[in-house]
């Protein structure tokens, strides 16, 4: 970002940016490799258990990432670095149409985030004792569209801010090939693995064996998560 990184405001929008980064790369990852039924039904296939182990902790990471970000700016008498507190920090040098940009899209994501954060609360950092015994199944409360809605406002809030210094914010995959290229792999291996069993039952030739591996696609087109 131009402009000023030596101020409160500037050394605080530096790590809040970093932070929505990582939160941003994070929920990449999750979206390539629960993103898709197809993906998925590859993932439990292999080893159903590690990968659901897996994908349950990412969305607690991405749950409390989000609420770190969004919670209020003052917890237990000590400052936090928030949306908020950035909010509050803004430079005089600001105009007023800015400042008011960025509070209604602060308050967007006070509001978009709601569920998230109750969900929090209840079961991630405290195990509230009404939600813990409810008889029957519940959900999360949430959607993935209500993450994804999350994480658009973020970067919105970003834009507001790099436009105020002529830049822009754009999260750019840190390695975008890392869950299509371990699901590539994955398909090849049961790809194997089916070939090993139909020749073990079938007598089948290797070149047979081989012929039917060449049949199939290598890497699949995953749908849109």
């Amino acid at each position: 970002m131009g402009g000023p990184v030596e101020d409160d405001f500037g050394r605080g929008y530096e790590r809040f940016r970093n932070e929505v980064i990582e939160l941003h790369s994070t929920w990449d990852v999750y979206q390539g490799f629960f993103g898709s039924k197809e993906t998925v039904e590859t993932l439990n296939k292999v080893a159903g258990f590690t990968f659901w182990t897996v994908q349950t902790t990412m969305m607690r990471d991405i749950q409390i990432h989000i609420c770190r970000l969004l919670d209020r700016p003052e917890v237990s008498g000590k400052e936090c670095l928030t949306a908020e507190r950035i909010k509050s920090l803004m430079p005089s040098d600001w105009s007023d149409a800015e400042k008011s940009d960025l509070h209604s899209i602060a308050d967007e994501l006070k509001k978009a985030s709601a569920s998230i954060r109750e969900n929090r609360n209840t079961r991630i950092a405290h195990l509230d004792l009404q939600t813990a015994v409810a008889e029957g199944p519940k959900g999360l409360g949430f959607t993935l569209g209500d993450i994804r809605s999350v994480i658009e406002l973020l970067a919105k809030f970003m834009n507001r801010i790099e436009r105020h210094y002529g830049e822009e914010y754009h999260f750019t995959p840190i390695n975008p090939d890392g869950p299509s290229s371990i699901e590539c792999h994955l398909r090849a291996g049961l790809r194997f693995y089916e070939i090993q069993k139909a020749y073990a039952l079938q007598y089948i030739t290797g070149e047979q064996a081989l012929q039917k591996l060449q049949e199939r696609p290598v890497r699949p087109k995953a749908e849109k998560g």
